[in-house]
């Protein structure tokens, strides 16, 4: 796996800076999708979930939280676009937990730190 995966996600409102990794796991609706750079080129409509970029070890590096979205991925990019990205050490269960009530991408973020698996879309 000498080549990275470039990772770029958009929302309506902002870009994330472009980052790289030795692999991408993305969530599929229909079941998370690991995405290597030698992948032939697919879209994926995503359900709310985890993203998580992998190292050479296929140890994550960095997670982020995200609702429902599309990923198209052709030439080792990942173009992911969503409603809404958080990283997930930038939230604790207890904040996540304090906006579930009202929200389903917090409800989305309890559960897994529960380890539950839900389907949201």
């Amino acid at each position: 796996m000498a080549d990275k995966v470039k990772l770029i996600i958009e929302m309506p409102s902002a870009v994330m800076p472009e980052m790289e990794a030795n692999a991408v796991i993305i969530p599929a609706v229909a079941g998370d999708v690991t995405i290597l750079s030698e992948r032939a080129p697919s879209v994926f409509a995503l359900n709310y979930g985890l993203v998580q970029l992998l190292d050479a070890n296929l140890k994550p590096t960095a997670k982020y939280y995200i609702s429902s979205g599309v990923a198209d991925v052709a030439q080792g990019v990942i173009k992911l676009m969503t409603g809404r990205v958080l990283k997930a050490d930038e939230i604790t269960k207890s904040e996540a937990e304090a906006k579930a009530q009202d929200d389903v991408f917090y409800q989305m973020i309890v559960d897994r730190m529960n380890n539950k698996t839900e389907k949201y879309c």
